[in-house]
């Protein structure tokens, strides 16, 4: 029995010490020296941010086109980077389908934060070239409001308020294009799920009317409202 017992005691130390090397070696790929993830630390669509000297990358996929954006951390609470955006629709709209190139300077805010609760502001500026429907080149300064909340320790949810206001200033000489002003009220939110501390997975959706100003001052404004909307997924890595 005591033979028994002893043949019990080293196949438990075993197995043990196999467990501890085998989440060792997940921690090393993962970047990070533990694998256990106390809480969220960061965010690719919510408000929380890298540490200074911290970067983050992401990448998206879904309507209306591919994000690619890399942040890193300037001082506590701040990030700044840039964001490439490929679209297929211009400012999310099925009726307004083509092809179209934003690349913007970006800056996110963590404005306040507690153990679960984060509130943060994000902008970015740049120019928008969009290739046909409509065609033309135009200036992109979406703005927007994020609301984060730790459900557990590797999930966290966010409510997003966003306004991607849009200006065209026309088009070629061969399909010139009248001066107009998009902005698009889109309500949303998404989830993000931490596989390790430094590598998520993400998924969101945003909707909402969209508000067109389409014209000149001597010659008058028209406007219209229409109906934009967002829906992607993807993966977010810090180092």
């Amino acid at each position: 029995m005591r033979s028994y017992r002893s043949s019990l005691a080293v196949v438990v130390v075993l197995a043990l010490a196999t467990t501890s090397a085998r989440a060792d070696e997940v921690a090393q790929f993962a970047g990070t020296t533990d694998t256990y993830v106390a809480k969220p630390e960061w965010s690719v669509i919510g408000p929380q941010t890298v540490a200074p000297g911290r970067n983050m990358l992401s990448f998206g996929i879904g309507w209306p086109g591919i994000d690619l954006s890399y942040y890193v951390g300037l001082i506590p609470d701040l990030n700044v980077g840039i964001h490439a955006g490929l679209r297929w629709a211009f400012q999310g709209k099925v009726d307004e389908v083509g092809l179209g190139l934003q690349p913007q300077l970006a800056v996110k805010w963590m404005a306040y934060h507690n153990d679960r609760v984060w509130i943060g502001l994000n902008a970015e500026i740049g120019p928008g070239f969009y290739f046909s429907n409509p065609t033309g080149y135009g200036l992109s300064m979406p703005i927007g409001l994020a609301v984060g909340v730790a459900i557990t320790k590797r999930v966290a949810a966010t409510a997003t308020l966003d306004f991607p206001l849009y200006f065209s200033f026309g088009g070629p000489q061969s399909m010139p294009q009248p001066f107009r002003i998009s902005m698009p009220i889109l309500l949303g939110g998404g989830l993000e799920y931490f596989i390790w501390n430094n590598f998520l997975i993400f998924g969101r959706a945003k909707l909402g009317p969209s508000l067109d100003w389409v014209g000149s001052a001597p010659n008058g404004w028209t406007s219209r409202v229409g109906f934009s909307w967002e829906l992607s997924m993807g993966v977010g890595y810090r180092f």
